[in-house]
């Protein structure tokens, strides 16, 4: 849309508005339009009048009923800009279905109607219940998006960073913050492509292996993302770190040794410890040395051990993070911290 006109007999007599003009490439009547324009010419008409001073009531209450028709999910996180800037000086009343529209602030602030009854919201799991909301819904309703590499990542992490800060814990149960696994650093540009068209801010952590570093060199050089909106995995001392990199050996000792069936010596353990290479190289040299034969299945084993000993860990209130690691967990803390107060 690229102008709006407004027709009017004389601008010194004109006591209503005749017709509206939309041009977004051909000049048109708004009555021509779409359902979704038409409430978006509305709406911007409206705030335009509660800037204006030349009207003598300040104090406005504005309802709009379910401005979400009719609009894709991107419109829709505009629409809340919008409506967000005319609840700053006049208050504002909306009936939705869209949990995108909702009060994430202030539960109490949304008021949950059901069986010719309107009582405030509670809790979040009030409003998911009456708005219908699906786990398969949240991307679209999320403010950030973390996007990793793989699903273990994707599962991990969450915990980890609750455990370090707990207002992680309500991003995430506010439905602001979520998790999502590329699927492979081949599949980041996508995933991050995809949740900026929902309006929705990426922000990338991955390994700082070759295809690791090859991913983040991509979205930085073709500028899809800044290095704020990037945090890549490293622990001190190592070429090439991992997310198990930065937990601690006694955290998954246990859970690691069980699934490959194979009490590690004090040296395999020292080794694996050590940091030189990233940590499936270590355990892949320790493993092919101790004369197994395959590597890959065990390695994927491994690697499910040591999330599901890491989860228990943080369940049971114990620390998992490697000393010296707990500064790149806190700086993707302060990057989501950032995102958010970006929308």
């Amino acid at each position: 849309m690229q102008t709006v006109q407004l027709e009017v007999q004389s601008l010194s007599r004109a006591s209503s508005i005749d017709d509206i003009l939309i041009d977004d490439g051909v000049s048109t009547p708004i009555s021509t339009k779409g359902d979704g324009v038409q409430s978006l010419a509305a709406l911007a008409l409206t705030l335009e009048w509660t800037r204006s001073t030349s009207h003598p009531d300040k104090q406005l209450i504005i309802a709009v009923e379910e401005p979400e028709s009719h609009l894709h999910p991107g419109a829709v996180h505009e629409l809340r800009g919008v409506l967000e800037g005319i609840a700053k000086s006049q208050q504002v009343i909306v009936t939705t279905h869209s949990q995108a529209l909702v009060n994430r602030h202030d539960f109490r602030q949304n008021l949950v109607v059901s069986e010719h009854t309107a009582r405030p919201a509670k809790q979040l799991a009030d409003l998911r219940t009456s708005l219908g909301v699906t786990v398969a819904d949240s991307l679209t309703a999320a403010e950030v998006v973390v996007i990793t590499e793989g699903t273990l990542d994707r599962g991990v992490l969450p915990a980890v960073l609750t455990q370090l800060d707990p207002e992680v814990t309500k991003w995430i149960s506010d439905g602001r913050v979520i998790f999502e696994a590329a699927g492979g650093c081949s599949k980041v540009q996508y995933r991050v492509h995809s949740a900026r068209s929902i309006m929705t801010n990426p922000v990338v952590v991955l390994d700082s292996d070759p295809a690791g570093n090859a991913s983040i060199d991509k979205l930085l050089e073709n500028g899809t993302l800044d290095q704020n909106s990037i945090v890549k995995i490293v622990r001190p001392n190592t070429k090439h770190s991992e997310l198990e990199d930065v937990f601690s050996l006694d955290a998954y000792i246990d859970a690691l040794q069980n699934a490959i069936g194979h009490k590690l010596t004090d040296r395999e353990k020292r080794r694996l410890d050590r940091g030189d290479l990233a940590w499936s190289e270590r355990l892949s040299a320790i493993l092919r040395d101790a004369g197994f034969h395959d590597i890959h299945s065990l390695e994927v084993e491994s690697k499910r051990a040591v999330a599901g000993a890491i989860l228990s860990a943080v369940e049971a209130g114990r620390p998992v993070v490697r000393e010296g690691c707990e500064d790149l967990l806190l700086r993707l803390i302060e990057v989501i911290r950032d995102n958010l107060q970006q929308r």
